[in-house]
């Protein structure tokens, strides 16, 4: 908790200066000279452009997912750490709530930079946070002392840090591969970070209260194997391809440390457009406990089995249903298509209250889920190119994380409305992205 008509463009070693910011800005369009992602120019390597040798995916991209999906089933701070704030730190639950949303906020700030670092190739520094802020982070949380604000900024600390994390695996893996598959490699991988949340979700529900500082202190160390393993694979990458291609060098001589502020501008409607399809992912798993409770369920019950037909469902479906659409649709029309199902999955979960009207709904926001992620994934790699796939990975971070910030107010908002309200909200929120930029597709 964290997939084509068109092709992103890689920018050839001799082309001018102007001619690359263009293609930055215009990624996805061919341009005379540029080479389709996934193929090698001159004096560039395949590993640093996009894919391996011998295919679309990178030789890493396996053993990172694996990895990072090990250390997923031992994340219980991502779980626990509302509980552990009230129960063991004292917090009110509203401020244990201020808190998370201060930190998702502080981080998501932060993420396009780090992101930028790792296109310049300061991995060292951005993992070097990252270990530092969750070492703090679940240090504070462990001691459970300190006072309420050593809490509120070891929870800054510690979901910086997993964002930092979540940017720079999303760089090496889904940035990596050739543009033609990374709604299917989105795919795989979403389904692997599923299952593997599942497991820890459970493991926390049966160990926390007995054993939460060894879960917690698991989870570091897990993490910080993720950390290694990513410096690793950073670190060899740059000894063999330097730290960023001779193109993104020249286009940003004259401020090599600066932010592409002229690129984010210029993109803002397809980012707007992935906020708001984050924030309707993220509406069904907030929301959906707080309207079971308000209807008289046992929301915990009701949500558990919704959680867990929809993680077994897309463990078993995903990658064939991003296969099918993405041979059909481009990434806009698979974002409408995922919206709409989204939609019409989240009206229904006020009125389809057995556990078979339960399961339904789950597999039809289910399905819409498994569209609109890797739809989004795609959409914000193309709006950036390829030369800055480590600023295009902390932006699609930092969206999630705001998303995270804006969804419950939106839940309390539809709880206020009740079950119509609800569903109008919920019901209409994924058709936003989709219709966004499909209007301004048939403008231009």
């Amino acid at each position: 908790m964290t997939v084509l008509t068109d092709r992103a463009e890689t920018a050839s070693s001799s082309t001018e200066a102007d001619s690359i910011e263009a293609d930055l800005i215009n990624a996805g369009h061919s341009n005379a000279g540029h080479s389709n992602a996934g193929h090698c120019n001159a004096g560039h390597s395949n590993a640093w452009h996009g894919h391996a040798a011998h295919g679309p995916y990178p030789g890493h991209f396996w053993p990172l997912v694996t990895v990072y999906s090990l250390s997923t089933c031992l994340t219980f701070s991502f779980t626990l750490l509302g509980p552990v704030l009230v129960e063991v730190g004292g917090l009110s639950p509203t401020a244990a709530a201020l808190s998370q949303g201060l930190a998702f906020l502080v981080s998501g700030l932060a993420q396009s930079r780090f992101g930028h670092m790792l296109d310049r190739g300061q991995h060292g520094v951005v993992l070097g946070i990252a270990a530092f802020g969750i070492f703090y982070g679940l240090a504070t949380l462990i001691v459970s002392a300190g006072g309420a604000l050593l809490m509120v900024l070891g929870v800054v600390g510690l979901l910086s840090g997993m964002g930092i994390i979540n940017t720079a695996f999303n760089r090496f893996t889904v940035g990596d591969v050739a543009d033609e598959v990374r709604a299917e490699a989105t795919a795989k991988k979403q389904v692997c970070v599923s299952v593997s949340l599942g497991v820890g979700a459970v493991l926390a529900y049966l160990y926390m209260h007995d054993y939460y500082e060894w879960l917690l202190a698991g989870d570091l160390v897990s993490t910080l194997g993720v950390i290694a393993v990513l410096y690793a694979i950073a670190s060899r990458r740059q000894r063999s391809t330097g730290p960023s291609s001779a193109a993104l060098t020249v286009a940003h001589a004259a401020h090599p440390r600066a932010m592409p502020w002229r690129l984010l501008f210029r993109v803002w409607r397809q980012l707007f457009a992935v906020y708001v399809a984050h924030c309707a992912v993220f509406s069904v798993t907030i929301a959906m406990p707080l309207i079971y409770a308000e209807l008289g369920l046992d929301a915990l019950r009701a949500t558990a089995t919704s959680l867990m037909v929809g993680t077994v469902f897309g463990a078993f479906t995903a990658v064939s249903v991003v296969r099918f659409i993405n041979a059909r649709l481009s990434p806009h029309g698979q974002l409408l298509v995922g919206g709409l199902l989204l939609g019409i999955g989240s009206a229904l979960i006020p009125y389809l209250l057995s556990t078979m009207g339960i399961v339904v709904a789950t597999m039809v926001w289910g399905t819409g889920v498994m569209v609109v992620i890797p739809a989004t994934t795609v959409i914000v790699y193309r709006a950036f190119g390829q030369e800055t796939l480590g600023l295009a990975s902390g932006v699609d971070t930092a969206l999630k994380q705001w998303a995270m910030v804006t969804t419950p107010l939106l839940a309390t908002l539809a709880l206020v409305l009740g079950p119509i309200g609800y569903a109008v909200i919920f019901g209409l929120l994924p058709l936003i992205p989709g219709a966004l930029l499909f209007s301004a597709n048939r403008r231009t």
